[in-house]
C-alpha cells in the first residue's frame, strides 16, 4: 500500500533510513567529491520518495517540516554548493 507521498514505505521509516545513511556517509572519510555525489544521490531519493517540489512551496514545507529539514541538512553538507 502506498502512502500519500506515493512511497510504499512509511514516511518516518524512510526518513529515518535516509538520516541513518547520511550519518554513515558523513563518518566514512570520503573525498569531498565522493561525499557530494553521495549526498546528491540521497537528495534525489528524498525528492522521489517525498515528492519534494522543485519550486519553493511554503504550504508543502509547512506540512513536511521533518522532510524539508533533513533535505536542507543534506544540501548544506555539500561542499560544492557553498
Amino acid at each position: 500500500m502506498r502512502n500519500k507521498t506515493g512511497s510504499s514505505l512509511g514516511n518516518d521509516g524512510t526518513l529515518g533510513e535516509i538520516h541513518s545513511r547520511y550519518e554513515s556517509l558523513m563518518s566514512r572519510g570520503l573525498s569531498s567529491a565522493d561525499r557530494d555525489m553521495e549526498l546528491a544521490n540521497l537528495m534525489t531519493l528524498m525528492e522521489r520518495e517525498f515528492r519534494i517540489p522543485a519550486m519553493h512551496n511554503e504550504q508543502w514545507e509547512s506540512q513536511n517540516r521533518k522532510v524539508i529539514a533533513l533535505y536542507r541538512i543534506l544540501s548544506q553538507s555539500r561542499e560544492g554548493i557553498q
